[in-house]
């Protein structure tokens, strides 16, 4: 498979730990926004569900899926640095079941019994995919998300590289189905990137379909 990411900084805590307190307190969308997503979370999400965002770094985007009703969401980083700044964002905010893990997702997370509904990856695994074990780390990845969506689950992934690049890396895993989506537009700090999004599901008892809401 051709190389998915060019090799940078992106993907170790190292290059987030030397950033100034306020540019890591101010809100920056790198990727797509909620305004743009949330049709997309909307169909797939209840408000009753256990919902794991990924890497939150500068992102509102588990903050805004809060106030639109959303309270069972807990937040992953490698990054301590980067989850004082969001805690204190969400104290101040009031934002009191907020959850925040202090964790790198290619060495897995503090459980693994399933206890998450939705995970959802706004390029974290495009950071992961710049280390220099990118590939390895990212299906190492992908495995602790299986590993930790309820049956049935669903994992959306948005990324900077279209399906065709991302859907090698996505397969290595035994989902029950993958949904590629198609470009999302976006008023982010690069907008000009095009940016895609897939979601994938997984049902480890061949149970009935979770439903949908449209």
């Amino acid at each position: 498979m051709a190389a998915i990411v060019a090799s940078c900084s992106y993907g170790e805590p190292q290059h987030y730990d030397a950033q100034q307190d306020k540019d890591l307190e101010t809100i920056l969308e790198w990727y797509a926004e909620y305004d743009v997503l949330r049709p997309l979370l909307h169909r797939h999400l209840q408000y009753s569900d256990s919902i794991l965002v990924l890497g939150p770094g500068t992102s509102a985007l588990h903050e805004q899926l809060y106030e639109s009703g959303y309270r069972g969401i807990t937040c992953v980083d490698f990054c301590g640095k980067v989850l004082r700044a969001r805690r204190k964002r969400s104290a101040d905010a009031g934002h009191s079941s907020l959850k925040y893990q202090h964790a790198d997702i290619v060495t897995g997370l503090a459980y693994e019994h399933y206890p998450y509904n939705a995970i959802i990856d706004k390029g974290t695994l495009d950071c992961v995919l710049c280390r220099q074990t990118g590939e390895e780390d990212a299906q190492q990845a992908l495995t602790v998300i299986h590993n930790n969506l309820k049956n049935p689950g669903t994992f959306l992934m948005v990324s900077h590289s279209p399906p065709d690049v991302r859907l090698p890396l996505l397969k290595r895993v035994a989902w029950e189905s993958i949904q590629v989506g198609g470009r999302l537009g976006c008023n982010c700090v690069a907008p000009a990137q095009q940016f895609w999004y897939c979601f994938a599901s997984v049902q480890r008892l061949l149970m009935g379909k979770r439903s949908i809401r449209t």
